[in-house]
C-alpha cells in the first residue's frame, strides 16, 4: 500500500494501534533495555521492544511469541528465553 500523504499514513497508523497491546515504558524496562543493548548489541528501539516483550512474557508466558523481522532482535529474544516468530526474511 502506497500513501500519497503523511496524514493518510498517520490515520492508518492510529487505526492499527488499537490492535496492539501497549506496554508503558518504566524505569525497570529502561534498565532491562540497557542490559539488552550491552549483552546483545541491540539498537535502542529494538532493546525497548524486546524489554516490553519480556514484560508481557512474564505476565502471560503461555503461548507468548515475539514477532519480528529483525534477525538480531530474534536472536537476542531466543537467548533471553522467548519463543519467536520470524517475519519476512529474518531467521
Amino acid at each position: 500500500m502506497i500513501f500519497r500523504d503523511t496524514s493518510a499514513l498517520l490515520r492508518r497508523h492510529e487505526s492499527d494501534l488499537g490492535n496492539f497491546y501497549r506496554v508503558p515504558v518504566d524505569a525497570r524496562q529502561a534498565d532491562r533495555a540497557l542490559r539488552l543493548v550491552r549483552e546483545h548489541a541491540l539498537r535502542g528501539a529494538d532493546a525497548l521492544h524486546l524489554a516490553a516483550a519480556m514484560e508481557l512474557h512474564d505476565e502471560i508466558p503461555r503461548g507468548f511469541r515475539l514477532c519480528s523481522s529483525d534477525r538480531e532482535q530474534l536472536r537476542a529474544a531466543r537467548a533471553e528465553g522467548l519463543r519467536t516468530i520470524a517475519l519476512g526474511q529474518a531467521g
